[in-house]
């Protein structure tokens, strides 16, 4: 059979989906699928833009606009996007004569949708961060020339030259983030304010990424793994600056970082790799028997439909210890480096589970006999893992231990 083939073990990386850190007071849920999310504020007269500036992000707010007549102050939470669809909402948020506040930061194409508010507030401590535009295929001299109407556009709205040659002399690849008294004294802003702060139950903790890097096991990885470690950092940072509020919360870091699991699993303790087996083989079963497409698509991710949003598959118990055994195996692994079980030492429990297999599954022997062909029927793919788990984990633990760490060893 070929299920210990690199390929197989490099789509096993996918399937971690659920094994995810929680922060304290996370509640799961989801931004719109479009990437950003728009959302009314208590009391009705102002409204948050959060997450990507993207295709038909304009009609969106123009259609909250008009279903929020009583909006007069829209807040930005945005790494920014696409400065063409940028410039439709900016002169959307000016013809309506709106305010604009950031709270918390408000990056690149964020930053031109900013500028087109009548009035423009920061609150303490609130980044706006601009830099010159980007347009692949697109040669200097073409972005010179559109940036160009830009420029005369914020010589109108009062905002120095010295300011604006700054902002389009920093390269696409840099941000530059100016002081508050800076973005005052070049009347970019109105002022620096705290009256249209949204309510602090709603904001993202400023220090978020700080506190899930300082937490085990990505902890760990600053001195064991720089290089992973930094990588993480800069994913880390980046979904959390596309959430919006607490309340849109994924437990983070989510699927950048699940694939550690895979990485680590094989260099963990033989403990902790049946207790991470055990825990992943029943998430896979309710997985399995609730959504079996869904499954698949776990471990073969592709490209899924621009619909599809994961399941909530655990409670909030069963997911707080799934993401700790989870976090203790990745530190382990990180810290342990445990030596990988040689082929030959590992040949009597694989065929031992094998013989366990063939009894409890003789329906999936062809399935898992041929696991990398695209023509096996989803849902017998997960029930074919879930059962090469299962077998594995019937196994003595001085068996079973060494196989999962070398069919998970990294790859």
């Amino acid at each position: 059979m070929n299920l210990f083939t690199q390929r197989f073990r490099r789509a096993l990386a996918a399937i971690f989906v659920a094994g995810l850190i929680a922060m304290p007071g996370a509640t799961p849920a989801r931004a719109d699928s479009a990437g950003y999310k728009i959302t009314v504020l208590p009391g009705g007269t102002e409204m948050e833009y959060s997450g990507e500036i993207g295709f038909n992000a304009s009609g969106k707010l123009r259609s909250a606009l008009n279903d929020n007549p009583a909006v007069k102050v829209l807040h930005l939470t945005s790494n920014g996007g696409n400065v063409y669809y940028a410039r439709q909402m900016q002169y959307l948020v000016h013809d309506r004569g709106l305010t604009t506040v950031v709270d918390a930061h408000c990056y690149s194409a964020c930053a031109f949708v900013f500028l087109g508010g009548v009035e423009r507030y920061v609150v303490p401590g609130a980044k706006l961060g601009f830099h010159r535009e980007s347009a692949p295929g697109q040669s200097p001299a073409e972005i010179n020339m559109v940036e160009e109407s830009d420029v005369q556009a914020m010589h109108a709205m009062g905002i120095s030259s010295s300011f604006v040659d700054k902002v389009f002399s920093t390269p696409s690849s840099d941000i530059w983030v100016p002081s508050a008294d800076e973005l005052k004294q070049a009347h970019v802003i109105t002022d620096v304010s705290t009256k249209f702060a949204t309510p602090d139950d709603a904001k993202v903790p400023a220090n978020l990424a700080a506190q899930v890097l300082d937490a085990n096991p990505f902890k760990l990885l600053r001195t064991s793994d720089p290089a992973r470690f930094k990588a993480i950092g800069d994913q880390v940072r980046m979904a959390i600056g596309k959430l919006p509020a607490k309340a849109d919360l994924l437990p983070l870091p989510s699927r950048e970082v699940a694939p550690l699991a895979t990485d680590y699993w094989g260099l963990a303790s033989d403990d902790l790799a049946i207790e991470f087996g055990r825990a992943f083989e029943s998430y896979l079963v309710k997985l399995n028997s609730k959504n079996p497409e869904e499954c698949y698509l776990v471990f073969y991710s592709g490209h899924p439909p621009a619909d599809y949003a994961e399941s909530e598959i655990l409670t909030g118990g069963e997911f707080a210890d799934f993401a700790d055994i989870q976090a203790r195996l990745i530190s382990d692994g990180a810290v342990r480096a445990a030596s990988i079980p040689a082929e030959n030492e590992i040949k009597p429990a694989r065929d031992a589970m094998w013989g366990v297999f063939k009894k409890r599954y003789p329906n999936l022997v062809s399935t898992l006999e041929n696991i990398d062909s695209p023509n096996t029927d989803h849902g017998d793919l997960c029930g074919a893992v879930t059962g090469m788990l299962d077998a594995i984990l019937s196994l003595p633990a001085s068996q079973s231990g060494p196989l999962l760490r070398y069919v998970f060893r990294p790859s």
